[in-house]
């Protein structure tokens, strides 16, 4: 409460005690101007109430006697800050509630680390593909499958895995921006009801990132398991299951690995790069780039070798320009005659079925767990449980271990399309161009118009790249 001219109440009953006077949506108003003047004496009903952190009291303190206002604490009608005593006393009071604030804070926190144990959601952000509902028949809330934001995730995770046309998190990104596919937080606040008597909340204008969504894909989330400060979540020694799975382990092995060898390889790739970058060639073994300039009357568009304008090496082959056309031509001629009329079949992913991942999940549990026994007395109840959890362990261990393992493989299925449909189907040459690049096909130009020496150069597996090279969209 404040009191003078203008005075006026001040209700904080929801800011935790540890934020600072100033940054109070209520109080901080009257501690700076116009309001400062307003007011003599600040009234509250204990001392704690003012701020449970010692170096804000004194802060605080200063500036009161800076400004010549004053203090009345209703519990403590004698304290006086004006003397050196009565600060002494007000600044033990202080220190007091600081200590009582963190034993408070480390309760909570410990609590909720018990909590996590057992699976229950502590509140923070919704792994995207779930969302947090209330315990059937108990207390607390619990995490599970979002019927909406799993199928985004579920989709980029078949995206990026497609054996015939393997996506990337940028390509996803750039969809789903598109598309207007909300991101994580956005779509959180979209779904969590407001408070009683609270306005609904407007979501921030997030963007989704590569790197956001990586995220996304990598985290322990999408196998059901959880993470608490930075550490996934276990119970004696084993992870512990928070929800159902979106992905299985055989997937999120698979997803880690293209998703990381994929950044290595797109690093200095410009979005905006030529079209044919990568499949055409000079004779002298240097790219050919793209070139054009214009006139009055006409564009002109060719490629040439990359090392025509420089000054010093120059192409050691005197290479010559090659119109555009005539390169477009030539590419689609000999593409058509090698494969035009070779059968396309669709390659389908099937994972395979691996119990690496749980041996190694057990493997570690029962690592923990020996290293925990060590700092346990010998004979005790915890001493005894750990070692029954090991012989579980060590027994699921083995029957896991003896089982076949049935390695990943692709399947192929008749489509009833030549490449010539597939090349048809693709209307721009930037559609044609990235195929090419994809399934590592060159494309050497030598001699001159008139005199012609033009090959095209196959990858080993031919028929294997060029079908994983196809777009998604033909």
């Amino acid at each position: 409460m404040a009191e003078g001219p203008d005075g006026g109440w001040v209700i904080d009953e929801t800011v935790s005690g540890s934020i600072n006077l100033d940054e109070r949506k209520s109080l901080g108003q009257w501690l700076r101007e116009p309001l400062l003047g307003n007011w003599d004496t600040l009234v509250v009903p204990e001392q704690d109430r003012v701020t449970r952190d010692d170096i804000h009291w004194w802060v605080f303190v200063g500036r009161l006697m800076e400004w010549g206002k004053r203090l009345v604490v209703l519990d403590d009608p004698g304290l006086d800050l004006s003397t050196p005593n009565g600060r002494m006393i007000a600044g033990i009071k202080a220190t007091q509630a600081a200590n009582y604030r963190k034993d408070v804070q480390k309760k909570l926190i410990n609590a909720k680390a018990e909590y996590v144990k057992d699976g229950r959601y502590v509140g923070g952000h919704w792994p995207f593909g779930y969302r947090a509902v209330p315990r059937e028949g108990q207390e607390g809330w619990e995490r599970v499958i979002d019927p909406v934001s799993s199928k985004w995730v579920r989709e980029a995770v078949d995206r990026i895995l497609d054996e015939e046309n393997p996506g990337s998190t940028q390509s996803v990104v750039k969809d789903w921006t598109k598309r207007g596919i909300p991101t994580a937080r956005e779509w959180q606040a979209k779904n969590t009801p407001p408070k009683p008597g609270t306005k609904p909340k407007e979501p921030k204008g997030y963007k989704w990132q590569a790197t956001s969504l990586q995220r996304v894909l990598l985290s322990p989330n999408l196998l059901g398991l959880g993470t608490w400060q930075g550490e996934l979540v276990r119970k004696d020694g084993l992870p512990v299951q928070f929800a159902e799975a979106i992905i299985s382990p055989a997937e999120a092995l698979e997803l880690r690995e293209r998703i990381l060898n994929n950044g290595k390889k797109r690093r200095g790739i410009r979005s905006n790069r030529s079209p044919l970058l990568g499949v055409v060639y000079c004779s002298c073994g240097s790219p050919m780039t793209y070139k054009h300039y214009k006139r009055p009357d006409k564009k002109y568009q060719y490629y040439r070798c990359c090392r025509v304008a420089n000054e010093f090496t120059g192409c050691p082959k005197k290479a010559r320009m090659w119109p555009l056309d005539v390169v477009y031509s030539y590419l689609e001629e000999l593409f058509l005659s090698e494969l035009g009329d070779e059968p396309y079949q669709k390659h389908k992913f099937v994972p395979g079925v691996n119990h690496y991942p749980e041996i190694q999940t057990l493997t570690e549990a029962i690592e923990n767990l020996a290293e925990n026994l060590g700092e346990l007395p010998k004979g005790s109840r915890a001493a005894r449980a750990a070692m029954e959890k090991m012989a579980e362990y060590e027994k699921k261990l083995d029957e896991l271990e003896a089982q076949p393992v049935t390695p990943s493989r692709v399947v192929s299925t008749p489509t009833g399309k030549t490449f010539r449909d597939i090349w048809e189907g693709m209307e721009t040459w930037d559609e044609r161009g990235a195929f090419l690049a994809r399934a590592h096909v060159m494309c050497v130009f030598a001699g001159t118009q008139t005199n012609p020496d033009v090959t095209l150069k196959w990858p080993d597996d031919l028929l294997g790249r060029v079908t994983r090279a196809v777009p998604m969209s033909v």
